[in-house]
């Protein structure tokens, strides 16, 4: 039993054909049977004929007449899928700051405001003096491991600087610090400092390798008190 069907053909044209109102023509094909598409002036629209979806080439700022398609994006402050099945059709997430979640090719676990290691709690020292350097946070980053710093902060009781670094343990005393990732003063008359990076800092790890910050009080008098965090991820 014959089957019938329909089909759509097309012509093949080396040059856009110009066409007069209300003629009609087939579909224009390249040499190689592909639909000329004329990116310059393409539009698609609505039954009221109003642009939707415009597809233009420029070489200056667009004017304020042209449209396009804007991608939402979800607000989501606590990070995990928005839908119930794999496979599912969801959202692009963004977090609190309005930056986009993403993930590494090699996943890793979030980080959170990192602590101090000689003992304190949640970063915190005390007995800060003018002549050295004091750890408030010290993480040793082990080897084939990339930290992605988002953002640090501190807090003091005195006028003080932070400092945050690179440190490697096996050099000689006093040429330990390797990078300076940046510096910031605290006052004891403002909240908690925070510096926000608009892209993240990564700091390869190896043997012998930490993230410091660190404190040293700005001015002589009674000894500071500071605490202060990194916020970052690990992959």
């Amino acid at each position: 039993m014959a089957t019938a069907f329909s089909t759509i053909v097309g012509q093949y044209n080396a040059t856009l054909l110009t066409l007069a109102d209300e003629q009609h023509s087939i579909m224009a094909l390249d040499a190689k049977s592909r639909i000329i598409f004329d990116h310059t002036t393409a539009s698609t629209k609505v039954g009221d004929g109003t642009d939707i979806v415009r597809v233009l080439t420029h070489d200056n700022p667009s004017s304020l007449n042209e449209t396009g398609f804007g991608i939402f994006a979800v607000r989501n402050d606590d990070e995990g899928t928005l839908v119930g099945a794999d496979h599912d059709f969801t959202f692009l997430q963004v977090d609190n700051r309005g930056r986009l979640r993403t993930t590494s090719a090699t996943p890793g676990a979030e980080g959170d405001v990192g602590c101090d290691e000689l003992g304190a709690t949640d970063g915190e020292v005390g007995s800060i003096g003018t002549s050295t350097w004091v750890d408030v946070v010290d993480i040793p980053i082990a080897a084939a491991t990339v930290y992605n710093i988002n953002d640090v902060d501190g807090t003091a009781d005195r006028l003080c600087s932070f400092r945050l670094v690179v440190w490697d343990a096996s050099q000689l005393e006093g040429a330990e610090i390797i990078k300076y990732v940046r510096k910031f003063i605290v006052t004891e008359n403002i909240a908690t400092q925070q510096l926000h990076f608009s892209r993240s800092i990564e700091i390869a790890g190896a043997a012998d390798i930490s993230l410091k910050l660190q404190v040293l009080r700005l001015r002589v008098g009674t000894n500071a008190t500071a605490s202060g965090g990194i916020n970052r991820f690990v992959v």
